[in-house]
């Protein structure tokens, strides 16, 4: 099963973890293939650009995770989120 960005993010602000620590991970993460990259966005022209993970996406994410939104992590998931995150919470 794939995982996402916005999984890994949901999962680190579930341990009080900071935005920072998580974009982190979630880079390290996507450099070493754990994580799936984002799918490509095309300009009008037709030319794809790739998907950055940034600060914004952070703070956009934390505000929904605060505001009571979910995102589906799946039970399997939670190790090895635990571990992209460098934590040992269950």
């Amino acid at each position: 099963m794939d995982i996402t960005p916005v999984q890994v993010a949901y999962r680190g602000f579930q341990c009080d973890l900071s935005n920072e620590r998580i974009l982190n991970c979630i880079q390290r993460a996507l450099n070493a293939g754990r994580v799936k990259r984002p799918p490509f966005t095309r300009w009008p022209g037709g030319e794809p650009i790739s998907v950055q993970i940034g600060e914004s996406h952070m703070a956009n994410w934390r505000r929904q995770y605060e505001t009571g939104a979910n995102v589906d992590i799946p039970a399997e998931l939670k190790e090895e989120l635990n571990d992209i995150l460098g934590v040992s919470r269950t």
